[in-house]
């Protein structure tokens, strides 16, 4: 029998996506009616096809979900739990600013925890984030600071956070560097898919003892 995950979306037996036309049709006339967290959810388990595949269904309901976030403007405590210091490499080193760009991203699905989805899927959904109209939350002040999709604030934004999650691991000692490592992984991917050739802002670092790329 096909897996079906929280979406409610359709997979094979060997656990890829299957959307088909009809499908895609129905949920898009029926998404008035549907809640915004469950749109969050379809739109998480449709960016590793949409995202490789940008003319598939997937990619459709991922365009029409993203146009729904225009629409409506969600409180940023009722949209998400905050991560708690046990869940988060540094506790409240951080700041209040770097605890809610770790909070957004692992709202659109993004985490680099041991039960974190792999490479291939945390990469599309950073490729997919940094593509993408993101869910308003109230704080427009805030979601001002990640820029418009494909832009150079977007990714600016998304490798600051990257770049400093990494650093705080690295301070924590050994038992972090696993979560290092896939920050530092996937900051890299950021660099080479959008940054070069492209954009010329400074570049943040991974590595606590660095000051560049």
């Amino acid at each position: 029998m096909a897996k079906k995950p929280r979406s409610g979306l359709r997979r094979t037996k060997d656990g890829n996506l299957r959307i088909t036309r009809e499908m895609a049709d129905q949920f898009i006339a029926d998404i008035e009616g549907k809640e915004s967290k469950h749109l969050l959810r379809v739109w998480r388990e449709c960016v590793p096809v949409g995202t490789e595949e940008p003319d598939s269904h997937a990619a459709r309901l991922m365009r029409e979900i993203e146009s729904r976030w225009d629409k409506s403007v969600f409180d940023s405590d009722d949209w998400f739990s905050w991560p708690n210091a046990e869940g988060f490499p540094g506790g409240g080193d951080m700041g209040a600013i770097a605890w809610r760009d770790r909070g957004l991203l692992k709202l659109l699905g993004y985490s680099v925890d041991q039960e974190a989805e792999p490479a291939r899927v945390r990469k599309a959904l950073l490729s997919a984030i940094f593509n993408a109209k993101l869910p308003r939350l109230a704080d427009q002040n805030y979601m001002n600071e990640w820029g418009s999709p494909a832009s150079a604030a977007r990714l600016r934004k998304m490798a600051n956070s990257l770049a400093a999650f990494a650093r705080n691991a690295d301070r924590k000692g050994s038992s972090y560097a696993h979560a290092a490592a896939r920050w530092r992984d996937d900051l890299s991917h950021l660099y080479d898919t959008f940054y070069v050739g492209r954009f010329g802002f400074g570049w943040p670092s991974g590595r606590s003892s660095d000051s560049s790329h």
